[in-house]
């Protein structure tokens, strides 16, 4: 059993201004946001094995109260309940040449603002399987259906003007909807290297993703369950560990290519995007001194009418290790400044932004690092699921 309880206080300040060079107004845009949250986590689970097989079941229970005071132009206070609940029924087991996992669950969610409530049940099951083809291989499969519920910052009745020309807009009506998730995995280990074949296709009817609409000479930014979202995402991993070059030197590794494609159907929008990404992780090892070198490209995405670029990733450094002690001297982004953009590709409203770092670039950094344990181990069962909540269920006016 576990409980997690969380309190939320959240204040924030926001402050938009068009002013001429003599520092006259042209507009004084100002929200001020008040937000307190309460929530409680619990799951119980209890589980039982079997000869040919491992029984378990549970709960979870998810209960949350946010009240959220806007002032400013458009003053409004938000009192929001929201409660989320799963029973679930697994069964684990070898039934050779496969093992199995089956897995049945049903969620109920319930949410409350004001005079408007919504209440969803959701059928929730998984399916694996796996089996070894071949000596060095393993083949395995994953089904599974889950929940996706809305965000509370999301689910807000409120409005708030970001600039002159665009308003945020909860929409309170906004409905769960159900995830399908197919992944293929496939393994070659013959403890020398590895290589793992993967995909993966995801499948979310009734989404909640991105609307955007004219109303009286304003763009409104708001959110909507559409039509559909899919992605299908490969990649191909190849690992060799542990490679002997010479007496006492060693060359281990990670290197990656992967292809990722995105369908975003909107009520009165269709994109795709496709991007391929790949990445390297090289280490050498001379007896306690390893020498590492780590670069990946970034791994874009596209959902509802945005596609997020995220930033290249690099780094490089030396790590000495002797028993319990290591010590590491690295370097973050030597090639390249930090840099994330977004996309905007609507129709009724483009845009780019980019968020760039340009002290970001050539940070050395040390690390002293020392194990050591002592007294009575005892054994330990962690939580199934790994619960924080912050999420303090404020408007989104970051357009």
């Amino acid at each position: 059993m576990d409980i997690v309880g969380t309190l939320i206080n959240d204040k924030t300040h926001r402050l938009y201004r068009e002013y001429t060079e003599k520092d006259a107004d042209l507009a004084h845009i100002l929200t001020d946001v008040e937000a307190r949250k309460q929530s409680v986590w619990g799951e119980a689970i209890y589980e039982k094995t079997y000869k040919p097989f491992i029984l378990s079941a549970g709960i979870r229970h998810y209960q949350m109260h946010a009240r959220n005071a806007y002032s400013g132009q458009n003053p409004v206070v938000s009192s929001m309940n929201q409660a989320n609940s799963s029973v679930f029924s697994d069964l684990r087991g070898n039934l050779k040449p496969f093992s199995y996992m089956v897995s049945m669950g049903m969620t109920r969610s319930y949410f409350k603002d004001g005079d408007i409530h919504h209440t969803y049940y959701i059928f929730t099951p998984t399916l694996r399987l796996g089996m070894s083809p071949h000596k060095y291989g393993w083949l395995g499969y994953t089904l599974s259906v889950s929940p996706s519920v809305p965000s509370l910052g999301s689910l807000t009745n409120v409005e708030q003007a970001i600039d002159t020309i665009q308003l945020s807009k909860g929409n309170p009506n906004l409905k769960t909807y159900r995830v399908y998730d197919h992944t293929l995995n496939y393994t070659f280990n013959n403890y020398k290297i590895m290589t793992v074949f993967r995909v993966n296709y995801s499948y979310q009817p009734d989404p909640i993703m991105e609307y955007y609409y004219v109303q009286d000479g304003k763009l409104v930014c708001t959110e909507s369950n559409q039509k559909s979202y899919r992605s299908f995402k490969a990649v191909l991993f190849f690992d060799p560990e542990n490679i002997r070059l010479g007496r006492d030197l060693k060359f281990s590794g990670e290197y990656y290519v992967g292809f990722r494609r995105f369908w975003s159907d909107g009520l009165t929008y269709r994109h795709t995007y496709s991007k391929f990404n790949f990445g390297l992780t090289t280490l050498l090892t001379y007896k306690d001194l390893t020498f590492y070198e780590r670069f990946m490209t970034p791994e874009n995405s596209l959902f509802g009418e945005t596609i997020a670029k995220s930033p290249y990733s690099a780094e490089t450094g030396l790590i000495y290790t002797h028993k319990q002690l290591q010590l590491r001297a690295q370097v973050l982004y030597p090639f390249t400044n930090f840099r994330r953009s977004t996309e905007r590709v609507s129709a009724i409203a483009p845009s780019q932004s980019t968020y760039c770092l340009t002290q970001l670039k050539n940070i050395f950094g040390v690390t002293f690092a020392y194990h050591f344990e002592f007294g009575k181990k005892f054994k330990e069962r962690t939580t199934q699921t790994k619960y924080r909540d912050t999420d303090s269920g404020v408007l989104n006016q970051n357009k």
